[in-house]
């Protein structure tokens, strides 16, 4: 008698909170926010649409919206938001939608919902950043970030008379995400590099990421002692 198996697998998912929250929008109010690469569509006109869920837009997103009259629309996970017909419809919210009045103008509903949900921490920043200005290799080499070019960049810079200040090597200076080394086939001496940037009264930054490349020696080694965090999603 032959015996039979069944597998069952069961997998986790994440179902979105079905509130649906609409508001009407005011006489001569507009409203910004949602995704950094947004900004020209901005104040949003009848018709606009955006779904924050897995969607930064290629750049930057915050569940933060503001009025030109005060008010503000918050989360701390993402939401579709559409206006439409002179209303603001809120769906697909995976969190609570918070909405409230900061004030009577745009500056003041930021200030409002910045004290309330992530208040300064009151720490000063080096005053380099303020009193000098900031060069970014990006503008310059893009993806092709290397020590010989970095150093003819910062050349330039003092041979045209501006005043050096923060310096910030770019996007892929390493090998991986997760990874901070210098890559040595594009820096060959790195600490040569610095100590001659220093001397020429730079403070060097390098740009890093809060993620890790999934096909590189370092995940392989995080995600075999369980030490990353991972977040499974699915949308109903």
């Amino acid at each position: 008698m032959k015996k039979i198996i069944l597998l069952f697998f069961v997998f986790p998912v994440f179902v979105f909170a079905q509130q649906i929250k609409t508001l009407d929008i005011e006489k001569n109010e507009e409203w910004f926010g949602g995704a950094v690469n947004e900004a020209h569509k901005m104040p949003f006109k009848n018709g606009y649409s955006i779904n924050l869920y897995g969607d930064n837009k290629g750049n930057q997103t915050c569940p933060l919206f503001l009025s030109s009259t005060g008010r503000y629309i918050w989360s701390e996970e993402p939401f579709e938001f559409t206006l439409k017909d002179g209303k603001i419809i809120l769906s697909k919210a995976s969190g609570e939608i918070k909405i409230a009045r900061g004030g009577n103008t745009l500056a003041e509903s930021f200030k409002a919902v910045s004290h309330q949900f992530f208040p300064a921490a009151g720490i000063l920043p080096d005053t380099l950043l303020f009193s000098k200005p900031q060069y970014n290799t990006w503008i310059e080499l893009v993806y092709d970030q290397n020590q010989g070019d970095i150093l003819k960049y910062a050349h330039s810079i003092i041979a045209n008379g501006f005043p050096p200040g923060v310096l910030m090597i770019d996007d892929n200076w390493a090998n991986d995400y997760g990874n901070f080394k210098f890559r040595k086939e594009k820096f060959p001496d790195a600490k040569k590099m610095i100590e001659e940037l220093h001397g020429m009264g730079f403070k060097v930054m390098v740009w890093i990421s809060p993620f890790i490349s999934p096909d590189s020696e370092v995940f392989r080694e995080l995600i075999s002692k369980k030490l990353l965090l991972l977040d499974r999603m699915s949308i109903l």
